[in-house]
């Protein structure tokens, strides 16, 4: 979370110490800088959905409605979802190891 104060109440924190979560802060106006999803893991997602689209598309299929997203979606989730990749994702940004440069 980037710590804007309207992320965080009470109700938020009960809920988090009653599930277990540590919520994680981070620095100010460094989220673009930390943003492993975007970097990496939402990267390779665009990378397959797009080659499975054009795949549909050299078919015929011109259009890709809420049945084909998700056919689209369960057929690359487990490419895009692994621990190396989420590995990598946390290296990039350079926490993992850390790497404050």
């Amino acid at each position: 979370m980037d710590g804007h104060s309207s992320h965080v109440n009470i109700e938020f924190v009960k809920f988090c110490w009653l599930k277990k979560i540590i919520p994680i802060y981070l620095p100010p106006h460094s989220t673009h800088l930390l943003q492993l999803l975007d970097l990496v893991i939402f990267l390779v997602l665009k990378r397959l959905y797009l080659s499975k689209v054009n795949k549909f598309a050299a078919c015929g299929i011109t259009g890709i409605n809420r049945d084909y997203f998700l056919r689209i979606l369960s057929e690359i989730r487990p490419q895009v979802y692994t621990s190396e990749l989420i590995r990598s994702a946390f290296k990039a940004i350079g926490l993992l190891p850390f790497n404050p440069n």
